[in-house]
């Protein structure tokens, strides 16, 4: 144990916590109130935690937010399947101009690692038949993480 024993406030921000950890070079700190006494300890993994969302969570956020709630989709328009944090989207959008702008607000989902776009075609109204722009795009941060991992692949294909 270090000595004296550094400690966090319990007013501290997650950023600040975390910041003092490395500083400090520690992997948990005692986090004490005003008056002093001990309300608890802080460590790594717990500020880990509140960085890292699970998949279906970050679904339910692109779903319901981005697509639904923000760009008005039509529900099921748009499948979106999410693994260790990387978004795929599949589906129909009714103009080609939405494909990087749904891209980018994926993108910006808290836990987002990187987004992928395939088989995503403009709708034409009142036809049966979708000509449209495939929108097959990798961002750079999924090619990133895949290349680490070793399964990346070539923006070209899908895997």
């Amino acid at each position: 144990m270090s000595s004296p024993v550094f400690t966090a406030r319990t007013d501290w921000t997650i950023p600040r916590a975390a910041r003092e950890l490395r500083r400090r070079h520690v992997k948990q700190l005692p986090v004490v109130g005003d008056d002093g006494l001990l309300t608890g300890i802080v460590s790594r993994i717990d500020l880990l935690d509140t960085f890292i969302r699970s998949d279906i969570e970050i679904r339910g956020e692109v779903e319901q937010d981005v697509l639904g709630r923000i760009l008005g989709l039509d529900e099921g328009s748009v499948a979106v399947d999410v693994r260790d944090g990387d978004v795929t989207l599949r589906g129909h959008v009714p103009e080609p101009r939405l494909v990087p702008v749904i891209l980018g607000l994926c993108q910006g989902v808290d836990g987002v690692d990187g987004v992928v776009a395939v088989d995503a075609h403009p709708r034409r109204r009142g036809l049966c038949d979708h000509h449209g722009v495939s929108w097959q795009q990798h961002q750079p941060r999924a090619d990133h993480r895949r290349r680490h991992r070793g399964e990346w692949y070539p923006p070209t294909s899908v895997p």
